[in-house]
Order: structure tokens, then sequence, then C-alpha cells
């Protein structure tokens, strides 16, 4: 079974000094997709009948300075920032008018890491992966 690259993009605003911080906390952080209730209504839903509930999954990168997100979006992983708060993260992580959730049991510490650490690991991830499947694959490498 051949692996589809997962094509890889980063925000001009993020320096090469940036991407030398070392990370302190990653974050899941998740919304419903769909529109408000009905979303969440039809997430229980699918999470019963497939086993993955309709939601879109992503990662905060936490610094002494800076958060970052990291994100599946598309075919395409994205390193979005420097934000100065959670609720700018939110914001770039396009959750517009949803409640974001935060995934304890995915959420942790980091050590020994830097913001390019994880940048350089995302290349050659498999593009056909879900957003829940990539947050999940991103908290296991770097918990």
């Amino acid at each position: 079974l051949l692996q589809r690259a997962l094509r890889v993009w980063k925000m001009s605003s993020i320096t090469d000094d940036m991407l030398g911080e070392h990370v302190d906390f990653i974050t899941n952080r998740y919304y419903f997709d769909g529109p408000p209730v009905l979303n969440a209504l039809l997430s229980i839903f699918t999470k019963v009948l497939t086993g993955e509930a309709i939601t879109h999954s992503y990662m905060v990168i936490e610094t002494d300075h800076h958060f970052f997100v990291a994100r599946k979006w598309s075919n395409q992983f994205q390193l979005k920032g420097p934000y100065g708060t959670i609720a700018e993260c939110d914001a770039a992580a396009k959750s517009d008018f949803h409640w974001v959730y935060e995934d304890d049991d995915q959420s942790g510490p980091v050590s020994g890491a830097t913001v390019g650490d994880m940048w350089n690991w995302t290349r050659g991830l498999d593009s056909g992966m879900s957003s829940n499947a990539f947050t999940k694959q991103f908290y296991n490498r770097w918990r």
C-alpha cells in the first residue's frame, strides 16, 4: 500500500528562532463539525456506528514565549503561529462559532523537543489520515 505524503505548510511569521523554542506542553483541542447542537448529536450517533466522532482536532504547542497550532487540514499539515493566547489558537484552527473542547487524555508536558522537531516530524505522514488520527499520532510521538 503506497503511503501518500502529507504536504507541509508553515506560516511565514514563524522564524527560525521560534522553531528553536523548547516545547513545554501540548494540548489536544477539538470541536464538533457542523451546526452547533446538531453536530454534537450527529457526532454521538456516528461514534456509536463507526467508532469515530465527527470532530476536527488540532494540537496547541506551548513554549515559554508563544503558542502554535499544529493541525491536519485537507491533505496538508499546517503549523500556524505565533499566538499569545489559547483563544487566538482556536480562532486560527477555524473553530469559529463552535464550542471547543480539550482532550485531557491527549494533553501533557513535553521534554526535550523543539517546535522545529515537531515541524520536521510531520514530513512523510500519510495525507489520508483524519485530523483525529493526526492528533493521536502527534500526542503518542511527543509524550
